[in-house]
Formats: structure tokens, sequence, C-alpha cells
């Protein structure tokens, strides 16, 4: 059965300090999709991929919740 992944970026994956994803989470992102699974992002930013820096190459969120829950985007469509 193929699942929902609600992951949050800052300060979780992403960290400030190093401006960078950890190989390991940056793997595991690329994996859940190719496994067939939806990654949704959740950030307190606005809702845009090139707000979220280092994300890793051929990945694109399947959706993004931004604003700190206030906006939800699934397949460039606001909800």
């Amino acid at each position: 059965m193929k699942k929902f992944f609600f992951i949050d970026y800052d300060n979780t994956i992403f960290s400030h300090y190093t401006q960078t994803i950890p190989k390991s989470a940056s793997e595991s992102l690329l994996s859940l999709q190719r496994d067939g699974h939806k990654v949704i992002l959740a950030s307190g930013r606005g809702l845009s991929n090139e707000l979220l820096p280092a994300l890793p190459e051929n990945f694109i969120p399947d959706g993004l919740v931004g604003a700190n829950g206030a906006i939800v985007q699934i397949d460039n469509k606001i909800l």
C-alpha cells in the first residue's frame, strides 16, 4: 500500500547552520518517491520549490504545506 509522508523541512531535514540536507535524508526522499509514495514537505515559508534550498537533484515534492499550515499545494494546485 502506497503512503503519504509529511515531512517538516526547516530545522528538521534542512539545517540552517550548514545550509544543507544530510545525504541520508536526500536519499530517503528520493527512495520514498521511487517506491511510489507521495512526499509532502511542510514549512513556515511560502509555497515554492525555489524557496526550499538544497533539495536533492531530480526531487520535486508531491505537495507543499506552507505558511505554517495556512496554504496547501498539491500537484501545483493550491487547495
